[in-house]
């Protein structure tokens, strides 16, 4: 069942960070690496807010493994209010969506029946009967994979193959945008650009590799316009994401996916928490250099950049998290917003519809913003 996160508290990072390994000290001055000191903040939330519990925030030269702390004052900026702006509301309302054309199978069912309270029937989606027809089967055999896995305690990779991938590939088919953003395996992809990882005591972190995420598949334009900002990069590995690899050095990520097997002892919160850093680093990097380009001074403010969507993936249990860069200093992981249950096929659907949300939102809002900044890169 959905949890609405009004006392959801997240898992301290620090025994995590303290265990990791650090590459060797940096030598460059800290002011040339002001964007990358971010530090991986758990923060609580309180009805889908950041709690005003937290611990006063230390100076910006503090570890990473400080505890968790307020967020900076609001200002009156378009900054900040463009920045505090995040697809929570849309996704939750989108999520319990469910064409009228279920309802009776639905009912049915002996014990998705028990759990439609929170349903709101859909007359206008825009699915032929037939596409509902197939959805619903495809819904019950991933509940069939789920239940295996979860009774015979079957691997994490049987998990990812048999119940995460279906998920996901469902939702991209059901959201109608699978040439639009692509799913991306990046299980033997690492950060290739120290300069995003945060720190801690002036090391870099040492990330984890995480499952999966999901890019932007940019059309014909759009990949003319993003190879000429890779021409003009000084950077050693020029990409627009925090990896150069081939797959993503034109693609950016927009959202992050780590799975775990059930009960084990590894959290998968900070993993997605390096990976988002990075991320939200390398954005901000863009951001700042498009300013510069178009004659804009250096704003005393860091640069305004999406917020970035994690799934957290342990069993049966998914968990929605967003990441947010709240200054080059600090980097909030806000969440879990809600809980969903793979044993239920109605919360499937839900995980289902979330996805689909969340790629609607990335192929708009956050390629709109991508768009913007790179437009704002180009050479004469």
């Amino acid at each position: 069942m959905p949890d609405d996160g009004v006392s959801s508290v997240l898992r301290s990072v620090t025994e995590w960070l303290n265990d990791s390994s650090c590459t060797p000290p940096i030598s460059e001055p800290l002011t040339a690496i002001e964007n990358c000191q971010s530090r991986f903040v758990n923060a609580d939330i309180q009805g889908g807010q950041l709690s005003k519990k937290r611990k006063r925030a230390p100076s910006p030269m503090s570890t990473m493994s400080d505890p968790i702390m307020r967020s900076p004052p609001k200002s009156s900026s378009s900054t900040t209010s463009s920045r505090s702006r995040s697809p929570v509301k849309r996704i939750r309302k989108a999520a319990v969506n469910i064409p009228k054309e279920m309802r009776e199978d639905l009912e049915r069912h002996p014990v998705a029946r028990r759990n439609l309270n929170q349903v709101t029937w859909q007359e206008d989606h825009r699915h032929s009967l037939s596409e509902i027809r197939d959805f619903w089967i495809k819904v019950q055999s991933i509940e069939e994979a789920a239940t295996i896995c979860s009774k015979e305690g079957r691997s994490e990779d049987s998990w990812s193959d048999d119940v995460v991938l279906e998920i996901i590939r469902l939702a991209l088919s059901w959201s109608g945008l699978r040439n639009k953003v692509m799913l991306a395996n990046l299980k033997s992809v690492g950060v290739d650009q120290p300069a995003l990882l945060p720190m801690r005591n002036l090391h870099r972190v040492v990330p984890n590799k995480i499952d999966y995420g999901l890019r932007l598949q940019p059309d014909a334009e759009e990949e003319v316009m993003i190879e000429n900002v890779l021409r003009n990069m000084s950077d050693e590995l020029p990409s627009i994401s925090q990896s150069a690899v081939p797959m993503l050095r034109k693609r950016a990520l927009f959202y992050n996916l780590e799975i775990k097997k059930p009960y084990g002892n590894k959290d998968p919160v900070p993993q997605l928490g390096v990976w988002s850093i990075a991320g939200l680093t390398k954005l901000s990097n863009l951001a700042r250099e498009s300013h510069k380009k178009i004659g804009e001074t250096t704003m005393l403010e860091d640069p305004e950049v999406p917020v970035l969507p994690s799934w957290s993936v342990e069993g049966h249990r998914w968990q929605f998290y967003l990441g947010r860069r709240c200054s080059s200093a600090e980097t909030v992981i806000q969440g879990p917003f809600w809980n969903y249950d793979t044993s239920s096929v109605v919360e499937i659907i839900f995980i289902v519809n979330t996805l689909c949300e969340i790629h609607r939102w990335g192929n708009t809002t956050f390629r709109k913003w991508l768009l913007t900044v790179i437009s704002g890169l180009q050479t004469d």
